[in-house]
């Protein structure tokens, strides 16, 4: 599970990269798209207002479970 995480993980990075997911997705990105579908349990409910909107609790449900989380929480817990 943590293995995955970057070198040093900081919880300000992570919610870096989530906030980064989500500018992501409102810029109609393919990369931040493919990301949520690959890593978020409803992408196409976490997805029904993009382009125009994404909820940031989408986007760090889906960072953290691209590092092997369960969820937001666990990862800030393991942190």
């Amino acid at each position: 599970m943590a293995s995955c995480l970057p070198t040093n993980p900081s919880l300000d990075r992570l919610r870096d990269d989530a906030r980064r997911l989500q500018r992501g997705i409102v810029a109609g990105r393919s990369e931040a798209t493919e990301l949520v579908h690959a890593h978020h349990p409803k992408p196409a409910a976490a997805l029904v207002d993009a382009p125009e909107r994404f909820a940031l609790h989408d986007a760090q449900l889906t960072v953290a479970r691209s590092y092997g989380f369960s969820g937001w929480p666990a990862l800030v817990h393991y942190l």
